[in-house]
């Protein structure tokens, strides 16, 4: 058996409040084409393990997709936890040996995710054991999609809805009983022809727009944060939590500006001002927040001049979704580069490069997931860190 380097990514599964509720864990053994399944099972556990399970979901449920021969070896077995929900590909035969398979999972603790399930006589014995069945609905009429969840709702099994790349998909699923929802609707914006960018939001664009003037001063940015009470609170009771660990308190704006710079703290001000948006899922931020990390790490990893825009560019990739307008207008009213406008609208430059990387990534699209003449590897070890740092920082944020 060669060896090889196995990339992962996640993808977020979300209830019907658009709260993760699991993430699926997508890998590829591609590389190594000359190995047999067996070894491609260990090696992707075994890299689950040395990232860490923490790492890679925190501790939601993680879905890992079995090969359609249930090739199971101990490595697999040693590693259930019912934290895991194995996914059991739709060519799987329903035979008798691989029912006795499933039982073993389900007796070691998994629980078990029907992929791309197709009801018929001869499948309907692998229902019986599901926890889950994933159904396709990015193409089909509604009637296809009734039918086809019909016989698994009657069978008391959860279902989730995969390819929901629309809003209007997405309320579509809900209305139909979707219990889980796997897609970009997420990323997408709910934009309502005449309707004006709601109050709060507009307040918090106008702040972010100051806050990323280049020509802003450490006295302008004080007295823009310390006006606003709530973000000027939230903004020193962050710095000063277990996050930062400084050795001593800090007490106002200035102080913070002094100790920390002023581009951390427009950082800081301009993430905590996103997070304050109302009736959006965490999640979107948690994104925003790792498309930002990564591409700054790139840059610095291509060793490109200003990674701080590169940060910036990905933190905005998903401001159309957080605000529900048009990416074009948004970009209007902020005074940012022309590059990174350019980035955001046309994915243009490095900095437009560096996000279409981020987006394939996280997409599992690894021929696209290139940036600039790095190695896939050093790639793949900037999406683990931006992971890391993104999950952390988002719980370290305060709320309320």
């Amino acid at each position: 058996m060669s060896s090889k380097q196995v990339f992962v990514t996640r993808q977020g599964i979300y209830n019907r409040l658009s709260e993760v509720f699991a993430y699926e864990l997508i890998f590829n053994d591609t590389i190594n084409v000359d190995s047999d399944h067996s070894s491609n099972v260990r090696d992707f556990i075994g890299n689950v393990v040395e990232i860490g399970l923490d790492n890679l979901a925190g501790r939601r449920p993680a879905i890992i997709n079995l090969d359609p021969e249930l090739q199971l070896d101990e490595t697999l077995l040693q590693l259930s936890t019912p934290q895991i929900i194995l996914g059991i590909s739709p060519t799987t035969p329903a035979s008798d040996e691989n029912i006795e398979k499933l039982l073993k999972l389900k007796g070691h603790g998994y629980k078990l995710l029907l992929n791309d399930f197709v009801y018929s006589q001869e499948r309907a014995e692998l229902l019986k054991h599901a926890d889950i069945v994933r159904i396709q609905v990015g193409i089909g009429d509604l009637r296809e999609m009734m039918e086809a969840i019909t016989p698994i709702r009657e069978a008391g099994v959860e279902i989730l809805a995969d390819g929901v790349d629309s809003r209007d998909v997405h309320a579509r699923c809900v209305q139909l009983g979707f219990s889980y929802f796997r897609g970009n609707f997420l990323c997408q914006p709910n934009i309502v022809e005449g309707k004006r960018l709601a109050s709060n939001r507009t307040t918090a664009l106008r702040l972010i727009a100051s806050l990323q003037a280049a020509d802003v001063s450490n006295k302008e940015i004080e007295t823009l944060i310390s006006q606003d009470v709530t973000l000027s609170y939230k903004l020193l009771r962050h710095i000063n939590s277990a996050f930062f660990a400084l050795p001593r308190e800090i007490e106002s704006i200035k102080q913070a500006i002094v100790y920390l710079g002023l581009q951390a703290i427009k950082q800081w001000a301009t993430l905590i001002s996103l997070t304050n948006v109302d009736d959006k899922p965490s999640e979107l931020m948690n994104i925003s927040m790792l498309r930002g990390k990564m591409c700054e790490l790139l840059a610095e990893q291509a060793r490109l001049p200003q990674p701080a825009g590169f940060f910036t560019a990905g933190l905005f990739s998903t401001l159309d979704a957080i605000m529900d307008a048009d990416m074009g207008e948004l970009l209007e009213q902020l005074p940012l580069s022309q590059e990174i406008k350019d980035a955001l609208l046309k994915r243009e430059g490095a900095i437009g490069e560096a996000i279409n990387c981020v987006i394939a990534y996280e997409q599992s699209d690894w021929e696209k997931s290139a940036f600039q003449d790095l190695d896939p590897w050093k790639v793949a070890t900037t999406y683990t860190e931006a992971l890391s740092w993104s999950d952390s920082t988002l719980a370290a944020l305060p709320s309320g």
